[in-house]
């Protein structure tokens, strides 16, 4: 069996600090000066990706609104009903308030 090489301590400790002065040269260069600076940016872009969901949320909602009011959609008689007052032909319109 061929024998390991020895490396000495000295070695170690050089490709250690190389290592570490390369990753915080990352850091800087890349425009964090630390790892907090880092965490934020990835809490900023959780926000931020959960208000694009409910506003993808929201718009769905809205684009569903817009083809049920749109014509001959189910939405405007709807409408036209509740909001309007308005009843087909030989329909009898009740309204009972809410009031008490």
């Amino acid at each position: 069996m061929p024998r390991r090489p020895h490396y000495p301590r000295k070695r170690t400790w050089v490709v250690l600090i190389l290592t570490t002065t390369a990753l915080a040269g990352w850091f800087h260069l890349s425009g964090y000066r630390t790892f907090h600076d880092l965490q934020a940016a990835w809490r900023e872009e959780a926000e931020l990706e959960a208000q694009v969901e409910d506003l993808v949320k929201r718009n769905s909602e809205i684009e569903q609104a817009i083809e049920d009011l749109a014509p001959g959609g189910p939405g405007i008689e709807k409408k036209v009903r509740e909001d309007l007052g308005w009843s087909k032909k030989d329909e009898i319109l009740i309204r009972i308030s809410d009031k008490k």
